[in-house]
């Protein structure tokens, strides 16, 4: 457990380096756009590097800010002056909905489909791995364009964009969570069509047991590889929150980086860069504890 804990904290610690670095090492930074477009002297140009900071050197603006930030002060927005913190936490709610939506939908979609992919029936099979398919080919900002068209536009059965309400949820949702699914239904269709193999299954056969308890059976052990498949997909949903709240305009997170990425403002991209790898981390400590849960031996 200790174990764990350290390589979790090195991970966090490195992403937070390597973003910290990064963003510095572009070719502009925050003051520049002014500067260029003759909004500022350089007298102000350089009275406002002083006072963000930038005229240090990099080594001590990064020994300052890991202060600060092991001290719960994640600093400020260099373009409106406003709380990281708080501007983050303003943000948190429409994302945590967006996913954890979209977690629910993935889970019942890939479940299904990689049951869907190993059923007897031919038909059904092949349709869920078409559905896979589609979900892996597809990109995702795609099947959001498409799905505001036709469910939007063409149906008008859910709004196009904005999270003010329930019903804002349920178009977002669902396309996150189908491009989501497409990972957990493929290790589950492989892992099913190689358990139903075993010598256990083929003895469950003979003993004629009822199809839903082979299942039943057989999910006990391909379920655990895709439980590794779920944390590994946090990331992917954190990415697609991105691309998602862009195309419906929803004031989350994703909205919030790129426009953060967009005005070169450090302190936002370095707390959600590093928002993002404590969920990663938990996500993958959590699927640990998973698979002990599911299978104590492990």
């Amino acid at each position: 457990m200790m174990i764990s804990i350290l390589r979790g904290l090195a991970v966090i610690w490195f992403v937070f380096t390597l973003v910290f670095m990064s963003v510095r090492l572009l070719p502009s930074d925050p003051i520049m756009a002014d500067a260029n477009s003759g909004r500022l002297t350089t007298e102000q140009v350089e009275a406002r590097r002083q006072q963000l900071g930038l005229n240090k050197p990099i080594h001590q603006q990064y020994f300052d800010y890991l202060a600060n930030v092991l001290q719960g002060n994640w600093g400020y927005s260099f373009v409106s002056s406003e709380s990281v913190r708080d501007l983050v936490w303003g943000r948190l709610g429409p994302t945590m909905a967006l996913a954890f939506g979209s977690f629910g939908i993935a889970l019942f979609i890939g479940i299904g489909l990689g049951i869907a992919a190993v059923s007897n029936n031919r038909l059904i099979s092949h349709c869920a791995d078409v559905c896979i398919a589609i979900s892996q080919a597809i990109p995702i900002y795609v099947s959001a364009l498409l799905g505001i068209y036709l469910f939007s536009l063409k149906l008008n059965w859910f709004p196009s964009g904005g999270s003010s309400t329930p019903i804002h949820l349920i178009l977002p949702c669902s396309i996150l969570g189908f491009h989501t699914a497409s990972p957990l239904a493929s290790v589950l269709r492989t892992n099913l069509k190689v358990t139903y193999g075993s010598p256990y299954i083929l003895t469950a056969h003979a003993k004629g047991l009822y199809p839903i308890d082979i299942l039943e059976h057989a999910l006990r052990v391909a379920i655990l590889p895709t439980v590794s498949v779920l944390a590994l997909q946090a990331g992917f949903l954190l990415s697609g929150t991105v691309v998602i709240e862009v195309v419906f305009v929803r004031r989350g997170l994703g909205n919030l980086l790129l426009e953060a990425v967009l005005n070169r403002d450090y302190p936002i991209i370095q707390a959600l860069s590093l928002w993002s790898s404590v969920v990663y981390v938990l996500t993958l400590n959590i699927s640990r504890l998973m698979h002990k849960a599911i299978d104590p031996r492990r």
